[in-house]
């Protein structure tokens, strides 16, 4: 990537080391992507996926810098993150929003607890992935209530766009000036790994 091969934050998610590891992705994919394309559809939700998983593959790329990492991980946690967002702005309108809720938080809270406890897992990605998805959420998905439909504007103009164009910015910069994640972020090697396991130091 440092020299300039810049296809790399989108190729490794279209990768994946087996077939085990191809098929857990397309199952969760389909399983929410095709819900979120049904409800939106696949010009709102294909730029989502891909921001996400490019996202994803940044903060991979600058927290784990000797590590090859593939798969749609950081893309299919967007899509929980997209969720979330979903889930806060048409909470009026939801059919049973309260079981919504307990089942979405469930899900990313156990997600990324695997990534805590199983080696081999790119929580960094999951992350990504996952934050760019609540902001691409707000800047793509069209509001239900048509009277949030002002305040949904405002969002978009002073926070949701702000902050992605400036996280994309800021981790671009970091990366290619090869900041080492420990100045800026010391903590942050604790949402890959917990520190009382044996595989934390390799």
């Amino acid at each position: 990537m440092l020299q300039g091969e810049w296809w790399r934050f989108f190729s490794p998610i279209f990768l994946h080391v087996g077939i085990f590891h191809y098929l857990m992705n397309m199952a969760t994919q389909l399983r929410v992507g095709m819900q979120l394309e049904r409800a939106y559809g696949g010009h709102r939700i294909v730029p989502i996926y891909l921001l996400c998983g490019v996202m994803g593959n940044l903060c991979s790329a600058i927290m784990l810098p000797q590590s090859v990492q593939v798969g749609a991980s950081g893309a299919i946690f967007g899509f929980l993150g997209v969720l979330l967002a979903d889930l806060i702005r048409n909470w009026g309108v939801l059919a049973r929003p309260y079981l919504n809720c307990g089942t979405l938080a469930f899900t990313i809270i156990t997600s990324f607890a695997v990534g805590l406890f199983l080696p081999g897992v790119d929580n960094y990605a999951h992350f990504g992935g996952f934050i760019m998805g609540i902001l691409t959420g707000w800047i793509f998905l069209p509001s239900l209530t048509p009277k949030r439909a002002i305040g949904k504007r405002l969002l978009l103009l002073f926070v949701a766009i702000p902050l992605t164009v400036g996280l994309f910015v800021a981790l671009f910069i970091v990366f290619y000036k090869n900041i080492s994640p420990s100045e800026w972020c010391y903590g942050c090697k604790y949402l890959t790994c917990l520190e009382f396991l044996s595989w934390c130091n390799n």
